[in-house]
C-alpha cells in the first residue's frame, strides 16, 4: 500500500502533473522510502546516479565543492523537489552533494524502476528531461542578482521550434545568396559579388538570430518568476513576479503550438502580468509555478498557525495574572478589615446641654447610656 504522505507529494511533482492517480498509487507503492538523519548525506558529488531521489518530509540542502575552497551551497530542497534528474537523463555522475539538514524522508526510484513506470507516459518522460536540461541550464546561468539561499526551481529558453521559424529569413537570404554566386561564377563577376553579400548577410542574420535566442531565458525560483531577455547591442532587461504576489498561473496555444508542443505561460499578479511567451512544455513549466506557490502556502499556514498560538498563550498568560493579582488583593484586604475591627473603640465624650431643663447631669447620663 502506498504511503499517504508519499502519493500527496508525487501529486505534487512537476513531471507526474499528468499522470492520473490511480498510475501515481501503484508506482508510490512499490518505491522504497528510506529514512535519513540530519547531517548525513545522501548523495555524494561524483558518485554515479543510479536512482532518481524525491524529497518526502525535511528539508535537505545541495553543496557543490571545488578542489580545496569551501563547499558552495546551490540551494535547498523541499517536499516535491527532484535530485538526480540531471544525471540520470544526461548520465553523469552527482554534480554536488545533498546532505539533510534535518531528519528527512527520501523516496528512491531506481532507473529501471523509473523507465518502467514512465513508459505508458511519454509525456512525462519528456518533462523529466525538461527538467533536467532546465538544471544543466541553470548551473551554467551566471546569475548575480539571485538572493542568498534562493534556489533555481526551473530554467528555460524559447522553443527550439521559435528558433528555426526565426531563422528562415536568413536561410531564405543565404539560399539566394549561395544562388547568385554560383550563376554569376558562370555568367558574370557583378552577380557574384551580389550573390556573396546576401549569403554573407543571410549568415549574419541568422547567427545574430541564434545568439538572440540563446540569450533569453525564463526561470523560477523558490521567490520569483524571471524573464531575461537581452538583444545584443540594443538592451538587457529583467521581468519578475514575486510568487507571494501571484494571483493565478495559466496557459495558452495555438494550434501550431499545442501540435509542437510549446505555448505561453502567463502568470498574474496583484500589479499586472508577466508572460513567458512560446516556452517548450508550458503545462509543466505552470505546474513548476504552482507547486512553488503551494510551498509559500504552507509555510504561510505554517506561520499563522505558530502565531495564533503564541497570541492565545500570551492571552491565557494574560488572564492567569490577572486571577493572581485578584487573588492577592483579595487575601490583604480582610487583614485590614481584621486590624481595624480589633482596635479599641473610644469612649464618647461628655456633651454640655445647657438648653436641657436636666441640666449637665442628665445630658452626660444619657451619653454614657449609648451603645
Amino acid at each position: 500500500m502506498a504511503d499517504p504522505l508519499a502519493l500527496a507529494v508525487l501529486q505534487r511533482v512537476p513531471f507526474l502533473h499528468e499522470v492520473p492517480s490511480t498510475a501515481l498509487q501503484e508506482m508510490a507503492a512499490g518505491l522504497p522510502l528510506e529514512q535519513v538523519e540530519a547531517g548525513d548525506i545522501i548523495a555524494r558529488q561524483g558518485q554515479p546516479a543510479r536512482a532518481l531521489l524525491i524529497l518526502i518530509q525535511g528539508k535537505a540542502q545541495a553543496f557543490r565543492r571545488e578542489a580545496e575552497a569551501e563547499p558552495q551551497p546551490l540551494g535547498a530542497l523541499v517536499p516535491g523537489d527532484l535530485f538526480g534528474d540531471l544525471e540520470l537523463v544526461h548520465e553523469r555522475t552527482f554534480h554536488a552533494d545533498l546532505v539533510a539538514a534535518e531528519a528527512c524522508s527520501v523516496l528512491v526510484w531506481e532507473r529501471r524502476a523509473l523507465e518502467a513506470a514512465l513508459k505508458p507516459w511519454p509525456r512525462a518522460v519528456g518533462a523529466l528531461r525538461f527538467a533536467a536540461d532546465g538544471r544543466r541550464l541553470a548551473l551554467g546561468l551566471r546569475a548575480g542578482w539571485l538572493a542568498e539561499g534562493e534556489t533555481v526551481l526551473a530554467a528555460s529558453r524559447k522553443d527550439f521550434n521559435i528558433l528555426l521559424q526565426s531563422l528562415s529569413v536568413p536561410v531564405v537570404l543565404a539560399g539566394i545568396g549561395t544562388g547568385l554566386a554560383v550563376w554569376g561564377a558562370a555568367v558574370g563577376a557583378v552577380l557574384g559579388w551580389a550573390g556573396g553579400v546576401l549569403l554573407a548577410l543571410g549568415l549574419g542574420y541568422g547567427f545574430w538570430r541564434w545568439l538572440d535566442w540563446r540569450n533569453d531565458y525564463y526561470l523560477v525560483t523558490d521567490r520569483r518568476a524571471v524573464w531575461l531577455e537581452k538583444v545584443i547591442g540594443l538592451y538587457d532587461s529583467r521581468q519578475e513576479a514575486p510568487l507571494h504576489m501571484v494571483l493565478s498561473v495559466s496557459v495558452s496555444t495555438d494550434l501550431l503550438g499545442r501540435s509542437l508542443g510549446y505555448g505561453d505561460v502567463v502568470i498574474r499578479t496583484y500589479t499586472g502580468q508577466l508572460t513567458f511567451h512560446n516556452v517548450r512544455l508550458p503545462k509543466t513549466m505552470a505546474a513548476v509555478i504552482e507547486g512553488a506557490l503551494f510551498e509559500i502556502a504552507r509555510w504561510d499556514l505554517v506561520a499563522a498557525a505558530t502565531a495564533e498560538a503564541l497570541l492565545s498563550a500570551f492571552g491565557f498568560a494574560l488572564i492567569l495574572g490577572a486571577v493572581w493579582l485578584s487573588g492577592v488583593g483579595a487575601g490583604s484586604r480582610p487583614e485590614r478589615r481584621s486590624a481595624a475591627a480589633a482596635a479599641p473603640r473610644p469612649k464618647p465624650r461628655p456633651v454640655a446641654v445647657p438648653s436641657s431643663r436636666f441640666g449637665l447631669r442628665a445630658a452626660n447620663r444619657g451619653a454614657a447610656s449609648r451603645p
